[in-house]
Formats: structure tokens, C-alpha cells, sequence
């Protein structure tokens, strides 16, 4: 069975849905079986964290 794997757009600035707080995608850090892992900066309070970003939909 030939199957391809699904890719997805991720935007500049990822919102979480839960408090509302902004973060803009910084640089690529790797990639696993399901989602790929951003540096990810805080839009208000320049704090740097790394974020694991996947699909809506699986």
C-alpha cells in the first residue's frame, strides 16, 4: 500500500485557542511522526519557548 503523508501549512502566528495568547513562529527544530517542533516567541512578552504544532484533523 502506497500511502503519502499529509502535510500542513503552519502559520507565522499561532494563536492558543485556550487563553488567546500569540506566538510567532520562529525556527524549524525537528519533526516526529505526528507534528513538528517550533521555536515559538510570545508576541507580548518576548518570552521563547519550543512548540509542538500538528494538524487540526488526524
Amino acid at each position: 500500500m502506497n500511502t503519502t503523508k499529509e502535510e500542513f501549512n503552519i502559520p507565522n502566528v499561532i494563536i492558543d485557542p485556550k487563553t488567546r495568547a500569540q506566538y510567532a513562529k520562529g525556527k524549524f527544530l525537528g519533526k516526529g511522526g505526528f507534528a513538528r517542533c517550533y521555536e515559538l516567541t510570545d508576541v507580548n512578552t518576548g518570552q521563547i519557548y519550543a512548540g509542538k504544532i500538528g494538524p487540526k484533523t488526524m
